[in-house]
């Protein structure tokens, strides 16, 4: 099958080592775990009773995907998401540097137990960019990313704390989407409340789609669909890592586009 097609199909893609990621790689890593260590973005964004360092846009890079003038972001899987979308250079966001460690996930403080149900059970499974809005929790569209490209940069065993996807979700959630959405001028998206369809999309996805949880080494990248329901598996108590953890990069840049590609582009 090839790459296209086993995206559309499937929602991700894999891509295997790639010396240019790797070098890449080497560039951030001493001010990825710099970042990590850092005591300001430890009272931010360590979670889950010390389990989960969230460490959203923490990484320190530029529009070009580089730290401190080093190597661009430019490699196999990075042109494979600008040549799907139809675009010949994008705006690298700050990266998010995500950390599990043995354990996760447990309880947040004052995390409700239908919440940590849902976060052990369910992978706290959930579509980038709808955010939960108010004390309410109500889902609006507040980020239009145009993909997911996720970059390991420790080792660490299978079990530990994989990103998980439903396979086809991204099919469903566009269904939703387009259904809910052509009624609506794409400039106001962002101020719609989308939480019923949502949740209705994502029963049908947990009912019909199947799970996989993805598992890449340091060199080794992958490009999940924007629309794709997807979490983070608990962390088994038979994984291993490196001392570090089980740390992954996110970018996740937005459409810098109309609002409407979101939408229709692929």
């Amino acid at each position: 099958m090839e790459l296209m097609d086993y995206y559309n199909e499937n929602g991700w893609i894999k891509f295997s080592f790639d010396p240019k990621l790797d070098h890449w790689l080497k560039s951030i890593a001493k001010p990825t775990f710099n970042a990590i260590h850092d005591k300001e973005n430890q009272n931010e964004w360590l979670r889950c009773q010390g389990t989960w360092f969230a460490g959203v846009r923490a990484l320190p890079n530029d529009i070009h995907g580089s730290v401190k003038g080093g190597v661009k972001l430019d490699f196999a899987s990075s042109r494979w998401a600008l040549n799907m979308l139809g675009v010949k250079q994008i705006v690298w966001d700050p990266a998010q540097i995500s950390v599990c460690y043995p354990g996760y996930p447990k309880p947040e403080i004052n995390e409700s137990k239908s919440s940590f149900y849902y976060r052990l059970k369910k992978d706290a499974a959930h579509v980038d960019g709808l955010h939960p809005v108010g004390k309410n929790r109500i889902r609006m569209l507040r980020e239009q990313h145009a993909f997911i490209l996720g970059i390991p940069v420790t080792t660490f065993s299978r079990k530990a704390s994989p990103l998980v996807v439903w396979e086809g979700s991204h099919k469903i959630m566009k269904y939703y989407f387009k259904k809910e959405f052509c009624k609506i001028d794409p400039q106001d998206w962002k101020d719609y409340d989308f939480t019923k369809v949502y949740h209705n999309a994502r029963n049908e996805i947990f009912d019909t789609c199947k799970r996989v949880e993805i598992h890449a080494t340091p060199g080794e990248s992958y490009i999940v669909h924007r629309m794709a329901l997807h979490g983070v598996a608990p962390w088994d108590g038979r994984a291993r890592s490196s001392k570090e953890g089980r740390v992954i990069v996110y970018f996740r840049p937005d459409m810098d586009l109309e609002p409407s590609s979101w939408l229709t582009r692929p």
